[in-house]
């Protein structure tokens, strides 16, 4: 669940278990982390740079333009009250849930600092969360399926 993926039916079902829902992709494979763009080239050792047909976020090694356009979309609103674009990420989720508990992946002390500072914002308010499905417009996902 990210952003870019809602993951209709995991929320009514943490919430119907009681449980706590570990997400995994919060970031959307980095892209949320604020520094690839349109020029970024994968290499093909990257997962990001190979075609899988399960990758959703890239094509050719790139981010689809499609995501870039959707990341360009909701830059602000993620990015509103002093937050950087991965401090966004999270509070979105927190906002779709109180029970997610995103697992980034990260490389240095400092990304996870960075990270952390994710928790001194709470979650997006209802209205950023409304502005966000507006920009988006996203189509109903249908049944889940494997990823």
């Amino acid at each position: 669940m990210n952003v870019f993926f809602r993951a209709e039916h995991m929320v009514p079902a943490i919430q119907a278990a009681g449980v706590t829902g570990l997400v995994r992709s919060p970031l959307a494979m980095g892209i949320f982390g604020g520094k690839y763009d349109a020029g970024t080239q994968f290499k093909a050792d990257d997962v990001r740079g190979t075609d899988e047909g399960w990758m959703a976020y890239f094509q050719d090694g790139k981010i689809k333009d499609t995501h870039l356009a959707q990341l360009n979309g909701v830059r602000d609103v993620l990015t509103s009250g002093g937050r950087n674009l991965a401090q966004g990420a999270f509070p979105w989720l927190w906002a779709r849930s109180p029970s997610a508990l995103p697992i980034p992946g990260f490389r240095t002390p400092e990304q996870v600092t960075d990270l952390c500072g994710a928790l001194d914002h709470g979650p997006l308010t209802p209205q950023q969360m409304a502005e966000i499905e507006t920009i988006l417009n996203r189509p109903p996902e249908g049944p889940p399926t494997a990823r």
